[in-house]
């Protein structure tokens, strides 16, 4: 997989996430092996056949984004997304942020995408920077999206209604529902001061 990576032989990547999609999907049908990967500690479990299998799929997922191939990455990555936190919990915010960058290529609507964000904020496994470059995607999907009704009302020529505000329309559908810590770093200096 690395190689064809590294000589940018996409075809032959998306390839191979297609059988390693194929082998992971029937590992999350099959009970038995499921139940003893999700038994075993966090630290084991990247030796299991699913963690492979999940990487090579996530390492796929480059392969259709070269390819401008957006839908196939995000049914890649929300099979990554449904094994609920057995293999690679450590890259879910990752996924999830490419599954939202990948809405936006999609022109999936800012409701939708609210909805994903939402759900990736409230997953444990998710690590606070994760957390809060997701917040900061929702403010701009927002202002995005405040800008595209003004444009289109303005180019309806319609006046704004001074009682109708397009934040208050929008301020239900972008509410961030998830408080991001605000963390201090502390330390000693490194150099003294002259």
């Amino acid at each position: 997989m690395f190689t064809h990576i590294e000589s940018k032989n996409w075809s032959d990547v998306k390839e191979i996430c297609k059988e390693s999609m194929n082998h992971f999907v029937a590992l999350l049908d099959s009970k038995e092996s499921f139940q003893h990967d999700s038994s075993l500690p966090a630290f084991l479990r990247v030796y299991t056949p699913g963690s492979v299998y999940a990487s090579t799929c996530w390492l796929g997922v480059d392969g259709y984004q070269k390819c401008k191939e957006y839908r196939e990455s995000n049914q890649v990555i929300s099979t990554l997304l449904r094994h609920d936190n057995v293999y690679m919990c450590h890259y879910r915010g990752r996924w999830y942020e490419r599954f939202i960058i990948n809405m936006k290529h999609l022109k999936v609507s800012p409701v939708k995408i609210k909805k994903y964000i939402q759900s990736a904020l409230q997953e444990k496994h998710i690590l606070e920077t994760h957390k809060l470059i997701l917040s900061e995607r929702l403010k701009k999907t927002h202002e995005e999206h405040v800008k595209a009704l003004e444009r289109s009302r303005k180019k309806q020529k319609l006046e704004k209604d001074p009682e109708e505000s397009i934040d208050n329309d929008l301020s239900e559908i972008f509410a961030l529902k998830h408080e991001i810590p605000i963390m201090k770093i502390e330390g000693e200096k490194m150099y003294a001061e002259k």
